[in-house]
């Protein structure tokens, strides 16, 4: 449907730049306009210059030839001054798409960007012709009024531009990202009022010398001041990506979870390269699976070690530059029809850690330079230092709640975990608890031996972690005890739980003596439920004086309730 009103509205905008156009064809002064075609033919040339001249901006382009423009609607009659502005525009414009590879849609975009431009153009002349006649009053200020009704008649030529070209992208299925949209839109309005000046001078130079010396001085000033206009934007360009790439770095060294890192490399993508696509690949199980991305995916992830370009980049961690993605098989899966377009390929490294490639794309061919490779390299290569943090924290993190020889979470993660539950305002259901202790343990360790001890130890670990819920909590409490959290359930259930484990512990062989015989042991249990209010490591302590108690008393290989038990104070 979106395409249908999107060429709808394309064919509307052309239709009616094509007829406001013939209209003023015909009301063009021939004798003028052959007294002056070689003057008009030299502010063509000039259009065309200054159209090629564009500064880019991302994925947008911003002319620098408005302020010629605006010299010609006062040199010429406005009709002239059209006509003009649509040749050089129409030409630029099938220039730019040529070059760039865009060659969709070629003549029908190119004619609807000059029907548009016609439309801004003859807003701005009416609205000019409006104002000047209810507001002109040659008893107030006349030069604060004309410059007043300028300002007004440039706006309109701007804002009618910014509404076409918006309303199409958006029938096109652009995305808009509203920082990126305001920052172009005060450069776009800004450029307009910032070259009238040299409009001015072009107009007062040509009147001043009425031959093509004033001319050609009033040209060589104007595109002088575009030169430094242009240069003006590299250095505030300049200045925006070292300030972001600063800014990043400080975001990277901030994060310590590895989504959140993904999230800020992609907005940090957005920021400092034009792009319409953007995949990052992860490497995970011998695999470069796209973990984020944005844009258009054709095809699955090459899943074998191959020739693949992917692959190339991973491996030697440099860079590449795809200027031409027909000529890179690899690209034309991941984006786009495959036609046209350029491609930046880029390794997340850092020294011997390989995290994965980013790439990044874009519809238009030859768009990426030195430049663009050496940003996404240095943000890459942050990125990929944050991701060793975040693994080293992860790991370190890991130690600190886990214990090393069972693999189980310890006492630390236990109270770490039920702090969480018991803070939980809205937690209303009862928690239930076990508490294993492996029987004549002390012995065991005596008679085979420490090693055989530690295997034991990790057999009855499993045992217990196998034959709970997901999300109940496993720990080794020390020693040859084990605690088992058990949120949402009832001590009946839970007592139930402790059974079956006790059973299945019971006929496991955990080991093989030196002779080849199976070593089996058994466990006693204890169990109970804990409220949230309740002192978790105190609650502990008597628990286990319980078990001890109770183990002692009614014979080993046992589950006990702590609340049936008589313990002596």
């Amino acid at each position: 449907m979106k395409e249908k009103i999107r060429k709808l509205f394309r064919f509307a905008v052309i239709s009616a730049g094509a007829f406001l156009l013939f209209r003023a064809y015909e009301e063009i002064n021939y004798t003028a306009l052959n007294t002056n075609l070689s003057t008009g033919l030299l502010f063509l040339a000039a259009m065309i210059a200054a159209e090629l001249s564009q500064v880019n901006l991302g994925k947008y382009r911003v002319s620098s030839e408005f302020g010629l423009l605006y010299s010609m609607i006062f040199i010429f009659h406005h009709q002239i001054a059209l006509i003009i502005k649509v040749i050089s525009a129409f030409l630029s414009e099938i220039y730019y798409r040529v070059r760039s590879g865009n060659d969709k849609e070629i003549v029908s975009m190119s004619l609807f960007n000059t029907a548009q431009y016609v439309l801004s153009f003859l807003s701005g002349i009416y609205t000019y012709m409006a104002l000047k006649k209810y507001l002109y009053n040659p008893y107030q200020n006349v030069i604060l009024t004309e410059m007043l009704i300028q300002g007004m008649a440039i706006f309109c030529y701007y804002f009618t531009n910014m509404v076409l070209v918006n309303t199409y992208l958006f029938f096109d299925g652009r995305k808009f990202e509203k920082g990126e949209i305001i920052r172009l839109a005060l450069v776009d309005l800004s450029s307009y009022f910032a070259l009238v000046p040299g409009g001015i001078l072009i107009i007062l130079f040509n009147n001043l010398f009425q031959n093509f010396i004033g001319l050609f001085l009033g040209f060589f000033i104007y595109f002088l001041i575009v030169y430094i206009y242009r240069l003006y934007f590299d250095l505030v360009s300049l200045n925006d990506e070292l300030t972001a790439l600063y800014d990043i770095g400080v975001s990277f060294i901030s994060t310590l979870n590895e989504e959140d890192l993904v999230k800020k490399l992609m907005n940090a993508i957005k920021i400092l390269i034009p792009r319409d696509v953007i995949v990052l690949f992860l490497y995970k199980d011998g695999k470069l699976v796209p973990e984020a991305f944005e844009g258009v995916i054709s095809a699955p992830v090459p899943d074998k070690e191959g020739q693949e370009l992917l692959w190339k980049v991973f491996y030697s961690g440099k860079g590449e530059i795809i200027k031409d993605i027909t000529k890179c098989k690899e690209c034309t899966k991941y984006f786009g029809d495959g036609k046209r377009g350029s491609a930046l390929l880029v390794p997340l490294v850092n020294k011997d850690d390989k995290f994965g490639v980013l790439m990044i794309g874009s519809r238009r061919k030859g768009i990426y330079k030195e430049k663009h490779l050496k940003i996404i390299s240095i943000i890459s290569h942050q990125a990929a230092a944050a991701m060793t943090n975040v693994h080293l924290f992860l790991e370190t993190k890991e130690m600190a709640i886990t214990d090393s020889l069972t693999q189980l979470y310890n006492r630390r993660y236990l109270f770490s975990e039920f702090k969480k539950i018991s803070g939980r305002e809205d937690y209303k259901e009862e928690i239930s608890i076990i508490i294993f202790d492996i029987d004549y343990f002390k012995q065991i360790n005596d008679e085979y031996g420490h090693l055989i001890g530690d295997e034991i130890l990790k057999k009855v670990a499993l045992c217990i972690k196998n034959n709970v819920r997901e999300n109940d909590i496993v720990c080794r409490y020390g020693g040859e005890e084990f605690v088992v959290l058990l949120p949402n359930m009832g001590c009946e259930e839970a007592f139930k739980v402790a059974e079956r484990i006790r059973k299945i512990i019971e006929r496991t062989e955990m080991a093989k003596s030196e002779d080849g015989l199976g070593i089996y042991v058994t466990v006693s249990a204890g169990v109970s439920s804990i409220s949230v209010e309740d002192d978790m490591e105190r609650f502990l302590k008597k628990a286990d004086e319980a078990l001890l108690f109770g183990a002692k008393r009614m014979g080993r290989n046992r589950v006990v309730n702590f609340k049936n038990i008589d313990m002596p104070l």
